[in-house]
């Protein structure tokens, strides 16, 4: 009778614990049930047509890690864009918030709305997507006509010395403009340099030019932003 009993309590503590364990992964996979779209935004906020127009996708996984897998975006109309993701995640509850960016490129000015699709499948990547039906939601926004070119702010330009003797120039740019560039013409016109504005400081050197008067152009995005003359004495 004693063996019995023992056999009886140890049976019953095993299917104890792969109830519990049966529990634990049905808890984990209902859990994820709840991933969800956050929200989904876009930039820039107020889209216009001579910019580039993404939508960007906040989510929220109550599960352990959640890499994306894939990514894609169709414009099956005109003013009708589809986007999808898959994100493959564990099964630990440990909270993984991400986001996916679709890009839609630059849009003509008119209303439109993008849908979006997001599944999720288990790790390891790459995965497939579940069982579970997609978390599902959409945008609908204006492009509207843009005002003109893109306008930088203007920056402070110094040039020194100025005359300077030896032909070497310093200029000082607050700000530094991004991708814009220096060029040096002489009194005629013609472009002697171009030199890119990699710094607030950057150099010109006229050592090999003749003394005289030269013009400095500063460009950013194919539009002038200041010009000024050099002296080399």
């Amino acid at each position: 009778m004693l063996l019995q009993e023992i056999r009886h309590k140890a049976i019953h503590t095993s299917v104890r614990g792969l109830y519990l364990f049966a529990m634990a992964f049905c808890f984990s996979v209902t859990v994820v049930k709840a991933q969800f779209i956050q929200q989904l935004r876009l930039d820039p906020v107020q889209p216009v047509d001579n910019l580039p127009v993404k939508v960007i996708a906040d989510l929220y996984f109550p599960n352990s890690g959640c890499p994306l897998d894939s990514l894609s975006v169709s414009q099956p109309a005109s003013n009708r864009f589809v986007g999808y993701a898959l994100h493959c995640v564990g099964l630990l509850t440990t909270i993984c918030n991400t986001s996916d960016t679709f890009d839609l490129g630059v849009l003509p000015a008119g209303s439109y709305r993008f849908l979006l699709r997001e599944e999720y499948g288990w790790l390891p990547s790459p995965c497939t997507a579940g069982t579970q039906p997609p978390a599902i939601d959409s945008i609908d926004f204006q492009v509207t006509v843009s005002s003109g070119a893109v306008e930088f702010p203007k920056p402070a330009v110094a040039l020194f010395p100025n005359p300077a003797p030896d032909g070497l120039f310093t200029i000082r740019i607050d700000p530094q403009p991004q991708g814009a560039v220096c060029r040096i013409l002489d009194m005629g016109g013609r472009l002697l340099q171009t030199i890119p504005v990699d710094s607030p400081t950057p150099q010109i050197d006229l050592t090999a030019c003749a003394n005289g008067i030269y013009l400095l152009e500063l460009w950013q995005g194919g539009a002038p932003l200041s010009r000024m003359k050099l002296v080399k004495q």
